[in-house]
């Protein structure tokens, strides 16, 4: 059998230069098919040589040799496209954002679920070699996200995932770690305001009012609020700043703890701010600590108090943004390592003093105590007479005024009255509230008013006080949106270590206390407020006020409590009635009290025998509502349950009036 060489045609589908024997089909399909095999084997080898048709496009433009090579590289001979593994960090909140793309690190043939599980353990075990190599950059990461940061993969067309894994700042320690540290030590922090409630000016006499009970204010627990202080106004034009809460002793200077004191907390917050709170512990009853109240009748705000941290301080550390000119300044509060933390109350009277009382060595020294002793005499509304400070102890106020170089801690005269302004009614004292800041201070709506009126005489010395309200109030009906307020002080201060250049001034730095939002949250401040009444004299005049409103400070998580001109209330009473006895005679001066929703509110029938318990919150009633009416006597007690917005006539029989009866014939 002869043989020949099968030239290609456009019919045949057979390569050139391929010899079969003459007329053999069988041949001929054997050499059909392995053309075919080979065609696909040149053409995936195409691809694999090819970055343009095998590799996944990068779609961010950074493809690069990896730094990191997987154990599991793609053979010599690749039967599907390779498939790189891409990583990245993301801040991982809930609207979380990209914070570094890291490239791809690792290539693999296909993406298969296998291979994107070898790619997730890839990016885990890429980040930290990453970091250590890219520190800089790596701090700068950790502030614009968080100190810990999510690692994402992406193996070929696939999306960006959660790895499980994550970056922590303690890789670089961050951010101690990320650049030179500094520290400051600085006279004080202003901490909390406490507002005095209402007074009540003593009879001396033997059968006088002796004002019980006395009004008060009381803050306990952790709902009391707290304050957020920032330093963001002392830095560099266009530096940038966050709060660190990993800090370590600098210099002089320790960090705060997350529990600084037996009543205070630090809770570090991202951004530039940090929030000083009431633990569950806190306590603090401004009344009762004094057998008598602490002022005459209506509000003294000299008796207010405002909280400081003596002897505090700032830890600092800075570096470069690696791609902007910019520095970054990681802090955190503290206070000198050296002296105990002291959280040291003054009264406005007292701060008052300590500008008044101020020492002045030079004729410019002086100069300015006259200007700041101008601002804080405060004159009697009435009488114009100067109304009198109250000296804080003077150990207390010489340690406070000593320099440094002394063992003190340096106050200036600017430094008492800047803690004055912490309370923006300090200067009111016996001056009535005319308005108040909308952007501070929210009006408690969700309980009644506090009656304030003068005691009511049974006969003799029996003396009892028909308005006395006992109640909590809390801010959760605040619209944090309508609140800006912000309170800013200036303060000098000494190095401890390092010097920190950033700051924009070369001998103070500015602090600002704003809205907080843990104020201003879901969760409620809550406190116990007491407010009796005013002497005999003080519901005689029509110019006094009559009721007590509720104010929440939202810069400091505190409530003041402001006075109200009289105003028969626009909503029907809570409940009201008639006192008789048996015979059907008015009986005036009988004591009731209604309760409902846990308070309990009082009530004095007047010379008709008629009572009101006043709705003064402003709410709407709910008819619904099922209270109780008591009206407590000598010899037991009456008990009716009534239906709120009602009306009752009330008969007390004679057994009952006992020694009340007797009172009324014998005035």
């Amino acid at each position: 059998m002869g043989y020949q060489k099968l030239r290609s045609n456009n019919n045949s589908g057979i390569l050139s230069g391929i010899t079969v024997p003459r007329n053999s089909r069988l041949l001929n399909m054997l050499m059909l098919s392995l053309s075919r095999v080979i065609a696909v084997i040149v053409f995936i080898l195409a691809l694999y040589a090819s970055p343009g048709l095998a590799q996944q496009q990068d779609p961010f433009a950074i493809d690069r040799a990896p730094v990191f090579r997987s154990s599991a590289e793609p053979k010599k001979f690749c039967l599907f496209p390779v498939a790189h593994c891409y990583c990245e960090l993301n801040s991982g909140t809930s609207f979380g954002k990209v914070i570094q793309k890291l490239g791809w690190v690792s290539e693999y043939c296909g993406q298969g679920l296998g291979n994107q599980i070898s790619c997730e353990n890839d990016c885990n075990n890429y980040v930290s070699g990453w970091a250590a190599s890219n520190k800089t950059q790596a701090c700068t990461d950790f502030y614009y996200g968080s100190p810990s940061l999510l690692v994402y993969s992406a193996l070929g067309t696939h999306g960006y995932d959660w790895t499980g894994g994550w970056l922590d700042g303690t890789v670089v320690n961050y951010p101690l770690g990320c650049g030179p540290s500094s520290s400051i030590l600085v006279p004080y922090i202003v901490t909390d305001v406490i507002y005095a409630p209402p007074g009540c000016t003593p009879d001396n006499s033997s059968n006088g009012y002796n004002c019980q009970p006395v009004s008060t204010v009381s803050y306990t627990g952790s709902s009391a609020g707290s304050m957020q202080l920032s330093i963001e106004d002392s830095l560099a034009h266009g530096d940038s700043l966050t709060v660190n809460d990993r800090a370590t002793t600098v210099g002089n200077v320790i960090p705060l703890s997350q529990s600084f004191t037996a009543g205070y907390t630090a809770t570090i917050s991202r951004g530039a701010g940090f929030s000083v709170s009431k633990t569950s512990s806190y306590s603090e009853t401004w009344g009762t600590n004094k057998s008598v109240p602490l002022s005459n009748d209506g509000f003294n705000h000299d008796q207010d108090l405002v909280k400081t941290l003596l002897d505090a301080g700032a830890v600092f550390v800075s570096w470069q943004n690696p791609f902007q000119s910019q520095q970054i300044v990681a802090w955190a509060p503290g206070h000198n390592a050296s002296a105990p933390v002291i959280i040291q109350p003054f009264t406005i009277s007292e701060l008052r003093c300590g500008v008044l009382n101020y020492p002045s060595h030079t004729i410019i020294e002086h100069l300015q105590n006259q200007h700041y002793r101008a601002l804080v005499t405060l004159h009697d509304s009435k009488t114009g007479a100067v109304i009198p400070c109250q000296s804080m102890e003077a150990n207390l106020y010489h340690h406070l005024i000593a320099p440094r170089s002394q063992g003190g801690l340096g106050f200036t005269i600017r430094d008492f009255y800047q803690i004055l302004a912490a309370d923006e009614y300090w200067g009111s004292a016996y001056n009535p509230i005319t308005s108040v800041d909308k952007t501070r201070y929210t009006l408690e709506k969700t309980l009644s008013a506090f009656a304030y009126d003068s005691a009511v005489n049974l006969g003799g010395s029996n003396w009892q006080c028909p308005t006395a309200l006992t109640q909590g109030v809390s801010n959760q009906n605040v619209e944090s949106g309508s609140l800006k307020a912000e309170y800013k002080y200036t303060t000098n201060y000494m190095v401890s270590a390092g010097k920190p250049a950033f700051l924009s001034d070369k001998n103070t730095m500015t602090w600002t206390t704003t809205v907080s939002d843990q104020n201003t949250g879901t969760s409620t401040k809550g406190v116990t407020a007491q407010v009796g009444c005013g002497s005999v004299n003080w519901g005689h005049s029509p110019s006094n006020f009559l009721f007590v409103y509720p104010y929440f400070d939202a810069l400091f998580g505190d409530f003041l409590f402001a006075g109200g001109d009289f105003t028969p209330p626009q909503e029907k009473p809570y409940y009201s009635g008639l006192v008789i006895d048996s015979s059907g005679k008015a009986l005036s001066q009988v004591k009731l009290e209604l309760s409902f929703d846990g308070k309990t509110f009082d009530a004095f029938s007047d010379k008709d025998g008629q009572f009101h318990f006043y709705n003064y919150s402003g709410k709407e009633l709910d008819d619904s509502v099922a209270a109780e009416l008591s009206i407590p006597a000598p010899n037991g007690t009456i008990i009716q349950t009534v239906t709120l917005g009602g009306a009752s006539t009330v008969l007390l029989p004679p057994d009952l009036l006992g020694n009340m009866e007797g009172a009324r014939e014998e005035r």
